[in-house]
């Protein structure tokens, strides 16, 4: 997957395969991340947003400030994102969730499952980016 998200996008260029089930960059600000998530039969591209412990309330602030914009990056995006506050945690996500295969499922599907994935992050980040990089002067 790396290997095609490199000929499309230089976001997670610096970024190294692992054995987890999801690999990130961060966003330019502290405690944002653009991850890519693979599960058994689905998968996420998503910006997370955890500035570490002690700091909920903070994730909170940054979620509800990128939310007052959500119409406009569900627009640019394509489609309605999932925007996910979870108050019961200490982090917040707003992400792209697809149930189109994940690393369960044959083989011979992942090269298309990478492509879906790329795809969408791309669309993320240049949907959040504007307002990602506001909050950045504000963080």
């Amino acid at each position: 997957m790396l290997a095609q998200a490199s000929a499309r996008t230089d976001l997670h260029s610096g970024v190294l395969p692992s054995k987890r089930n999801w690999l990130g960059t961060g966003a330019g600000t502290g405690g944002l991340a653009y991850n890519y998530v693979l599960t058994r039969h689905g998968w996420v591209v998503e910006l997370y947003i955890d500035r570490g412990k002690g700091r909920k309330a903070r994730n909170k602030k940054i979620f509800d400030a990128l939310k007052e914009h959500q119409t406009a990056i569900d627009l640019a995006f394509g489609e309605q994102l999932s925007w996910e506050r979870l108050d019961g945690k200490v982090g917040c996500r707003i992400a792209k969730r697809s149930e189109g295969g994940g690393y369960r499922d044959d083989e011979s599907k992942w090269p298309a499952i990478h492509e879906a994935m790329v795809g969408a992050m791309i669309a993320l980040e240049k949907a959040t980016r504007p307002y990602v990089l506001k909050l950045k002067e504000d963080l």
